[in-house]
């Protein structure tokens, strides 16, 4: 009985330390979860809402931008699959003003006006785009001729 009475005490007096250092932590997490809680009501002017509001608006923003992407690669993929083999493309300009208007701006040299008429028209012919516009400057010579093709995408 005694004996039992004495591990008692001995565990008892073992668990101790361990108990304070516990009860220490937790006061110490429950300190700064307020300090962080405060914190974040601070930046976010204690509206947690607009907070959230904001992130979503930022989410939404990132995905828009990358299906504007993939449609844009489809574009360019599409104008490079209407090009004849006497085409050679030397740039592709992809623009959008804050009215929403989307132009792409092809510069090339063609082999003769026929490979430029035969570009123009296949890529007239091509759903994505609503108009084409090819300078009648660019057919003043007969063979390798500098030219640009302003297209013009539907807006958003």
């Amino acid at each position: 009985m005694f004996f039992s009475l004495l591990l008692g005490i001995i565990a008892s007096i073992a668990i101790l330390p361990s108990y304070s250092i516990s009860t220490s932590k937790e006061k110490d997490v429950t300190t700064h979860l307020a300090q962080l809680k405060a914190s974040l009501e601070e930046r976010s002017g204690g509206d947690l809402g607009l907070l959230l509001n904001d992130a979503k608006a930022k989410i939404s923003l990132i995905n828009t931008t990358n299906k504007t992407k993939a449609a844009t690669s489809q574009i360019i993929r599409d104008l490079l699959e209407a090009k004849p083999s006497g085409i050679a493309i030397t740039g592709i300009l992809y623009s959008e003003d804050d009215k929403g208007v989307r132009q792409i701006l092809v510069t090339g040299t063609s082999l003769n006006r026929e490979s430029l008429v035969g570009f123009s028209q296949n890529v007239k012919k091509l759903d994505e785009f609503e108009g084409v516009n090819l300078p009648v400057s660019n057919f003043a010579k007969d063979s390798d001729i500098d030219f640009s093709m302003q297209i013009t995408l539907p807006q958003k």
